[in-house]
């Protein structure tokens, strides 16, 4: 009798703590600011151009969420975007004409084919010529959070035609 009250007493307890137990899942964490940024910087061309989207994470539906202009982009004024050119760890003139050493770009709205995200995105523009060496240091800052974002790169000069195919004149 007493065993059977100690296995009853156990089942009842084991039956109470796996009910207890949630398998609530939040795959979703409380919003962090993270810019992604799309760049290529060519020296040879007489204007560069920046595209940085908001990563963006919501309750809906992310296709639908990837539509809407203000999901994906920042608003206009929202974002300082700023390149600085280095040299052996000092700082030089970033630009081949005037020798500024800080490229401000300024942000223009243009239209994409169709596609998953939004056809409406903001890019930013800058119509300073680039040196071909050094470090560019790209420095983008939220003017209404006050997050600073940065990343560098390497210039690098136009590939050179060999002759050979694929890259003959």
């Amino acid at each position: 009798m007493l065993r059977a009250l100690k296995i009853a007493t156990i089942s009842v307890i084991g039956i109470l703590l796996f009910n207890a137990c949630k398998n609530d899942l939040k795959i979703t964490a409380p919003y962090k600011e993270i810019p992604q940024v799309h760049a290529i910087l060519t020296p040879q061309d007489p204007m560069q151009m920046i595209r940085i989207n908001k990563i963006f994470l919501g309750e809906g539906d992310a296709n639908v969420m990837a539509q809407q202009t203000d999901s994906v982009n920042y608003k206009a004024g929202e974002l300082t975007v700023m390149l600085e050119r280095f040299v052996n760890g000092s700082k030089v003139a970033a630009e081949l004409n005037t020798g500024k050493t800080e490229l401000y770009f300024r942000d223009s709205l243009i239209q994409t084919d169709p596609g998953a995200f939004s056809s409406t995105q903001r890019v930013y523009l800058c119509n300073d010529r680039l040196f071909s060496s050094g470090i560019y240091k790209l420095t983008i800052k939220n003017n209404h959070t006050n997050n600073v974002f940065t990343a560098t790169t390497t210039a690098m000069d136009s590939v050179k035609l060999t002759g050979l195919p694929p890259l003959a004149a």
